[in-house]
């Protein structure tokens, strides 16, 4: 998943003392078609600043017109409509997950609405930010069946996360870390990297609980393998210097989706140091029962020279 934010942390600290959970069903706003788009003046706006446009009334006509021809509205937004004609269980979700934050990350600012429309660029998920909370605009365009012939020329494993399956995770992703970022020098250490990331899939697999292995952004498969291998995989990293490497290249192999083949090994799926990392958040969260998944998301547990030592990880 790839998501745009715009900046948040101030909201957070304006409104974390009056974070209501009460109304638990979030506003689903199909915007598909040209003419939904020109009935829908708040949401048009809404989407076209998250596009980045000009935001002024002209431009805003103007652009509502453009894009409501355009070709990804025409093409995406009726495919959109074919094979997803309902929300009804996007919304149960969204409302699930906004009722999962209350207990999990009671600091997060709420949703307040979600728009659902084509986002024609890598993005597929955008969250806006203002007084009254977290509007989030998700592309339906990039969840359409990994057998859809849009995605034809993508690599497998983008394909197998282009379902609506995966709309709410990665707009939970988004949401934590967004209001939560990795707060480090240019370099975190890999450890420092793969502690941040299991603070994260600690927080996604509580939000999400539903399947463990999509929370934390891996495959079945991969996640199977990965759990199997768990305890040579950490003796391959902690028995090298790659914990401390600070490489873009080995973050990268062992944090983020890709084909097979990691630096620590061919026979290695993609994103072991991430479920490693969440295996290490567990054993920390089961070792100190006063931390919280949603302290575990702040410096003092990502950066800490203790961390290691007192989570226990002993796989």
């Amino acid at each position: 998943m790839k998501l745009t934010t715009l900046p948040i942390a101030a909201l957070v600290t304006a409104i974390a003392s009056c974070t209501t959970y009460e109304n638990t069903e979030i506003p689903v706003e199909r915007i598909t078609t040209a003419e939904a788009l020109a009935s829908s003046p708040d949401g048009a706006h809404t989407i076209m600043r998250a596009l980045g446009a000009d935001d002024d009334t002209a431009a805003t006509q103007q652009w509502v017109y453009r894009f409501g021809q355009s070709e990804a509205m025409r093409i995406f937004g009726h495919d959109a409509d074919s094979i997803m004609p309902s929300l009804r269980q996007f919304s149960s979700d969204i409302g699930r997950l906004h009722r999962n934050m209350a207990s999990i990350l009671p600091d997060a600012p709420p949703l307040r609405q979600i728009y659902a429309t084509v986002i024609p660029y890598s993005q597929s998920v955008i969250l806006m930010s203002d007084t009254n909370g977290i509007t989030i605009i998700v592309g339906l365009n990039h969840y359409l069946g990994a057998d859809y012939e849009g995605y034809s020329s993508f690599p497998a494993y983008r394909r197998a996360r282009k379902t609506p399956e995966w709309m709410t995770r990665d707009i939970a992703e988004a949401i934590v870390r967004t209001v939560y970022p990795l707060e480090s020098d240019a370099h975190p250490t890999l450890l420092q990297r793969m502690l941040y990331e299991g603070a994260v899939a600690a927080a996604l697999v509580r939000l999400m609980p539903d399947n463990e292995a999509r929370a934390i952004g891996i495959t079945d498969d991969d996640f199977a393998q990965l759990y199997r291998s768990e305890k040579e995989i950490w003796q391959r990293m902690a028995g090298s210097d790659l914990l401390f490497d600070r490489s873009e290249r080995t973050a990268s192999s062992l944090l983020h989706e890709g084909s097979p083949g990691t630096v620590i090994g061919r026979d290695v799926p993609p994103m072991a140091g991430r479920l490693t990392g969440w295996r290490i958040a567990e054993s920390y969260l089961k070792a100190n029962p006063e931390a919280t998944p949603e302290s575990l998301l702040q410096p003092t547990f990502y950066l800490s020279d203790k961390t290691l030592r007192e989570a226990k990880y002993m796989p």
